[in-house]
């Protein structure tokens, strides 16, 4: 086994092994080995020690190979770490709720659309308790979004800094379209809402001169 193990596994390996022998707990770890064939397989290795009064440890193992979750799962992260660039390169504002409608996410282009910081909306932005919102009757149209699953078109003059809920010190007064996506997950339920936002500050002022 020695021989198979990849060499940048073998310090994590040896560690774990000798973990378990000193504390004589459950032993266990995912690895990787070298097949003869150059293959490389992914291993989940698990083992209850027995301690012998000669000193010797003894494991009585099972192993599993997990080298097709592992691909999948590298192959998950290659997705989404693509996803992740795609959306903060993104020119267009773009924010994402969670089911609850709580900001989860906001491109830098969002942040800077609104004046706000990752810390003053992330986690704490909820559209639900948004007064601008409420006061200008859209909620209805979000609920839908949210609960329906009926996408939404809204054009509202807009101040972050006017939301109670929230604290953000440098928004500044805009007029915005927002469009509001919902997705769905396989089994059709609604588990968050991508918002796209246009702002069209400088063609209200034109039109109003």
């Amino acid at each position: 086994l020695w021989n198979c193990l990849h060499k940048d596994d073998l310090e994590a390996y040896r560690d774990s092994i000798e973990t378990s022998r000193r504390e004589l707990s459950l032993w266990e770890i995912e690895h990787r080995i070298l097949l003869p064939s150059g293959q490389l397989k992914w291993i989940k290795a698990r083992g209850v020690p027995t301690l012998y009064p000669d000193g010797s440890c003894v494991w009585d193992t099972l192993q599993i190979d997990i080298t097709d979750r592992k691909l999948a799962d590298n192959e998950l992260k290659e997705k989404s770490d693509f996803l992740d660039k795609v959306i903060d390169s993104a020119a267009l504002s773009t924010w994402i709720s969670d089911e609850n409608g709580t900001a989860i996410r906001a491109n830098p282009a969002c942040l800077e659309l609104f004046g706000a910081t990752e810390d003053e909306v992330i986690g704490k932005y909820n559209i639900f308790q948004d007064d601008v919102v409420e006061e200008n009757g859209f909620m209805p149209e979000i609920r839908k979004v949210f609960r329906e699953g009926i996408p939404a078109n809204i054009v509202i003059d807009y101040d972050l800094s006017d939301v109670g809920h929230v604290d953000v010190k440098n928004a500044e007064h805009k007029t915005i379209n927002s469009i509001f996506t919902p997705i769905k997950n396989a089994q059709g339920k609604i588990t968050n809402v991508i918002v796209q936002t246009i702002d069209l500050s400088d063609i209200k002022r034109m039109e109003n001169e």
